[in-house]
């Protein structure tokens, strides 16, 4: 049988100091989407992640960091690219997400 490894992982907010691995991983997500951006985007988006004004922020998972045991995010039902991409790296139960506002 093969060696078994145990990862655990650590879902914290992003901090400045994170961006050399956040990076590869936002190129990455163009790349994907077939997109490019104009000189400064990305910078601009680094910024907002951390202004306390802006509605969006950012975890990121690292490994060897805690005591998760499942990762799972949402993607649109009809982001058939994305749920390509997700469907070969994960299990998808089915379940839908309903929000509803309390505000």
């Amino acid at each position: 049988m093969g060696e078994t490894r145990v990862v655990t992982i650590l879902i914290r907010p992003l901090v400045p100091a994170d961006r050399p691995a956040w990076e590869p991983l936002w190129d990455a997500y163009l790349t994907f989407y077939d997109t490019t951006l104009a000189v400064g985007v990305t910078d601009e988006v680094w910024r907002r992640l951390f202004d306390p004004l802006e509605t969006v922020g950012a975890l990121g998972a690292f490994e060897d960091g805690g005591g998760a045991d499942k990762l799972y995010w949402q993607t649109k039902a009809t982001n058939a690219t994305a749920r390509s991409l997700y469907d070969s790296l994960a299990h998808h139960d089915g379940y839908l997400v309903y929000d509803y506002d309390l505000a």
